[in-house]
């Protein structure tokens, strides 16, 4: 892949957590985050974690023009 890449994965630390099989350090870019005790459900147990994850990589990388109404999405826990 020739682009920068995001990877939100659920907690490694949690038992039965899916890992990736596929070596990522190959890849350009990568960029690897998990969000802790979150399950292979994490969009939906902390959909604003995912978000406040996502966004800032968007910017970071000229993929997001964030307006200045567009809310702050921060770790705010299971559903939130």
């Amino acid at each position: 892949m020739n682009c920068p890449v995001q990877v939100i994965g659920s907690d490694p630390t949690i038992p039965y957590s899916f890992m990736p099989a596929m070596d990522l350090s190959s890849l350009v870019q990568v960029n690897y985050d998990y969000i802790p005790d979150s399950t292979h459900f994490l969009p939906v147990e902390y959909p604003s974690d995912c978000v406040g994850r996502m966004l800032p990589f968007l910017e970071r990388n000229g993929l997001l023009d964030r307006p200045a109404h567009f809310p702050d999405f921060g770790q705010g826990g299971p559903g939130h």
